[in-house]
């Protein structure tokens, strides 16, 4: 029995096997005893863990559990030893001396012991979590000197000498540690010297008072949180040197102080300042007292002669009250004292701009444990004072927590719990931290999921659309998610109403799920439909890894947009740390044909600005790109919107059969305003089998808008297109429609059908019908080709038409053209004009 006292120990339970049978024994420790035997190979010989002495406060065992200590028979000789150690239940605890911080889990405690002879580190303690342990007899139970939160200014310590608290372990019971919490003091004794030193008292040092004199230059010591340090107001020497300054502190932080002694001393200037504003034209100013100065006053900085800027008040009165002041004017407040030898100590100055209420509460974003808010800017802060106080009065036990933020009128509050009320009281902070009574208030449900209206009919090209996931779609089935607004819904091979780009092999397929962020083509049957996505909106980045697969038709080209329900910049993704090899222009598709946005060039259909829900088109660089699309944490602002160049337009639609190619426009624009429409390059376009193209026989280009520049010099303008038809029936006509409601007063328009010759006034006509020359070229792959590609690999049969608009020409009808010239004038050098009157 090792470390112990073997005389209570009792016997030790043995066993072994001997002709098959279980043999059981007993063993004791005085004197040492021992058991021979002949065993049966391949059977074990061992001893219990504990003796029959043992009891649940006191045991000698050989190991920590009630289980058997075996040993194998393998072979014969073998000797073993077994040694017990003599072990008692100790339950080690700890506690803060009074007016200290509890120990907590990040700031506990760590203990060390020994077990079967094995010195090592049990646990962390803190105030309220104990341990038990059987420890062996005749070793230390150790507590850390210092908890683990403990800084250079603040700690919480077990003894005044800095070591560890050691324990003798001789019985059974609890062990208590006391731990002091502690800050620490420096105070300058300005003045003082070795002929003139000072006392000061620390009251409850380690839980007792404890007094040091000779004390001169920096005292650098460490007291109770919540007690008292106190110097003397005297110094010895002679003559003594005396101080007017504060001499005691309360402790309940890091404390420098700096205390001035002198032969004739100074009263210290008042301080501690604080201001609470009483109403939007009031205020409430208070000041520490010091029993040194016989008045004090309150004054204006902007008074330089220091007459009070209310009144003088008398000794010991500290709080005053200012009245009638104005709204959005800043004042800055000193308070003074005064002493009756005539000396004046100006003290703490504080500032405040009153200001009207808050105004403009707003509900920017929310979703899964989140909530962003916007408050009106402070106003008319010139002194840049203002902050702003977001204070949570409902669902505080869920996450809510009040927020102050200064320089900016937004909040970004996370962590919260889903499916709960959360109110938020904003208030502007003025000042020295003065909070407006007034406030906005803002309520808002945060559930993991909610239902997002949105509407896809702004920018509709035949019925398609490209557009993103916003969010986490709940369920990510696009079936489940479109077929209650969109009916029919397909999501067939040949015949869907969504279709994914799949980079890896060049071709357009119907997905079968949806993600945040992914991008996709939408079919809808109406201009305008609303589509309800049901889904979890966050506030977390999103960071997306597209290919560039040189194998691909397309390599590089990805279908992505938006992850979130607010506006994102596109130099917030370009730019954004993280994001890597990703070419820095974005396409998307609109009415006028394929728009991109590059920061780096003036020209382009887009803004800087992507919307939630807007699908785009991006490239990324060999060997694939990571994107990294932050947040937006600024409140967006509205932004100017660029001056309409456009003169006039005409909607032009070809139809065969069941297939219809809608939205495609010959556009007149102010000169010089060209790039608003113009898109220098065009990406596959969108077909529904039947497609119309303008073609610029310059470059040899095809896109769905003709534009023409305006100069009103011309008579004439034209516009080349053609209609290409793949897939359908041959046998379907192919009918043109027109939409002339946009074209410019002043003006007429016809086509010209290149093919017969033949040209037809608009205004005549409302539909122009052709049947095809029969060169009619199907569409071998449509079972795994979308259609958005159809058109680029297979023309079928094509139809050329000239577009051409015009002045008209003079109306003479109802003019007398019987007579001609001026009308008598009457000219008058008093009037600011003449009209001038003729007869043609």
């Amino acid at each position: 029995a090792f470390g112990g006292l073997p005389a209570a120990a009792g016997l030790v339970p043995v066993v072994h096997y001997t002709w098959g049978d279980s043999i059981p024994g007993t063993l004791t420790f005085v004197p040492e005893d021992s058991l021979v035997a002949w065993c049966d190979s391949g059977s074990v010989m061992g001893s219990y863990a504990f003796s029959t002495g043992s009891n649940p406060f006191e045991r000698w065992a050989c190991l920590m559990d009630s289980s058997w200590n075996l040993y194998n028979i393998d072979n014969g000789g073998n000797f073993w030893v077994v040694t017990y150690y003599h072990q008692y239940d100790v339950t080690p605890s700890v506690e803060v001396y009074t007016g200290g911080e509890p120990l907590t889990e990040s700031n506990g405690i760590v203990i060390s012991g020994t077990q079967l002879g094995v010195t090592d580190t049990l646990d962390t303690l803190w105030s309220g979590h104990s341990g038990e342990y059987w420890l062996d007899r005749a070793t230390y139970l150790v507590y850390s000197a210092y908890s683990l939160g403990s800084t250079a200014t603040e700690r919480w310590q077990a003894n005044y000498l800095g070591n560890p608290v050691s324990y003798f372990i001789f019985n059974f019971g609890p062990r208590l540690a006391i731990y002091y919490h502690q800050y620490r003091c420096d105070v300058e004794l300005d003045g003082t010297d070795a002929s003139h030193t000072v006392w000061y008292e620390q009251h409850h040092f380690f839980g007792a008072s404890e007094l040091r004199s000779g004390m001169y230059g920096t005292v650098v010591t460490w007291t109770d949180n919540g007690f008292i340090i106190d110097f003397s107001d005297s110094t010895t020497g002679s003559p003594p040197y005396r101080t007017l300054d504060p001499t005691f502190w309360t402790v309940t932080g890091y404390l420098v102080k700096t205390i001035r002694y002198a032969e004739h001393p100074l009263p210290p200037p008042p301080t501690n300042m604080v201001m609470t504003a009483v109403s939007p034209h009031s205020i409430q100013l208070e000041w520490e007292d010091f029993p040194h100065e016989d008045a004090y006053f309150v004054a204006d900085w902007s008074d330089t002669t220091l007459v009070p800027g209310t009144d003088t008040l008398p000794q010991n009165t500290v709080i005053d009250t200012v009245y009638d002041l104005l709204e959005n004017t800043a004042y800055h407040w000193l308070v003074v004292g005064i002493v009756t030898t005539g000396h004046i100590f100006t003290g703490d100055d504080i500032a405040y701009t009153l200001c009207e209420p808050p105004t403009g509460a707003t509900l920017v974003d929310d979703g899964d444990g989140f909530i962003f808010m916007a408050v009106d800017e402070f106003p008319n802060d010139g002194e840049g004072l203002s902050g702003y106080f977001w204070e949570c009065v409902e669902g505080e036990a869920f996450g809510g927590r009040d927020t102050v933020v200064s320089g900016r009128n937004v909040v970004l509050i996370t962590a919260l719990e889903n499916g709960h009320w959360f109110t938020y009281h904003i208030h502007y902070v003025n000042g020295d931290g003065i909070v407006t009574p007034e406030y906005e208030e803002i309520r808002v449900y945060v559930g993991a999921a909610k239902d997002y209206p949105v509407s896809w009919g702004e920018c509709l090209h035949r019925g398609w659309n490209m557009v993103s996931m916003s969010v986490d779609p709940v369920p990510q089935t696009p079936f489940v998610q479109f077929s209650d607004d969109i009916w029919p819904f397909y999501t067939t091979s040949v015949n869907s109403n969504i279709y994914a780009y799949a980079e890896s092999i060049g071709v357009f397929c119907v997905p079968s799920d949806l993600s945040r962020g992914d991008g996709f083509f939408l079919y809808i049957w109406d201009e305008c439909t609303y589509v309800d996505v049901h889904g979890i909106s966050n506030s977390e980045d999103v960071v997306m890894y597209l290919s560039n697969t040189l194998t691909s038709r397309d390599p590089g080209w990805h279908i992505i947009g938006d992850p979130f329900l607010r506006d994102i910049y596109w130099s917030d993704i370009i730019y954004a740390p993280g994001t890597m090899n990703l070419y820095n222009f974005y396409y998307h598709w609109t009415r006028y044909g394929w728009a991109f946005y590059s920061p780096y060039f003036s020209v382009g259909g887009l803004t800087d600005t992507i919307p939630a829900w807007m699908g785009i088109e991006v490239l990324a660089g060999t060997g694939g790109a990571m994107v990294r699309m932050q947040y937006p944490q600024h409140y967006p602002k509205a932004r100017e919107q660029r001056e309409d160049g456009l003169i006039s337009s005409i909607q032009i639609s070809a139809a065969s059969g069941d297939a219809e190619d809608r939205y495609n426009f010959a556009l007149l624009v102010n000169k010089g305003r060209t790039k608003d429409y113009l898109f220098p390059e065009s990406r596959p376009p969108v077909s529904d089998f039947v497609a119309l193209y303008f073609t610029d026989q310059k470059d040899f280009d095809y896109t769905t808008t003709g534009v023409e520049e305006f100069d009103g010099k011309k008579n004439e303008y034209s516009f080349d297109f053609e209609v290409r038809r793949v897939g359908g029936s041959p046998d379907d006509a192919v009918s043109l429609r027109f939409n002339t409601d946009n074209l410019a007063d002043g003006y007429s328009a016809s086509i010209i059908d290149r093919e017969t010759g033949e040209e037809f006034e608009l205004s005549s006509i409302g539909e122009y019908s052709y049947k095809p020359a029969g060169n009619f070229v199907g569409n071998p792959y449509q079972e795994w080709i979308c259609p958005v590609l159809a058109m680029d690999k297979y023309p079928g049969d094509v139809h050329q038409f000239t577009l051409v608009i015009k002045k008209k020409g003079p109306d003479i009808d109802g003019f007398d053209t019987s007579c001609d010239g001026f009308v008598r004038l009457y000219p008058n050098p008093f009037n600011l004009a003449t009209q001038l009157v003729v007869n043609l």
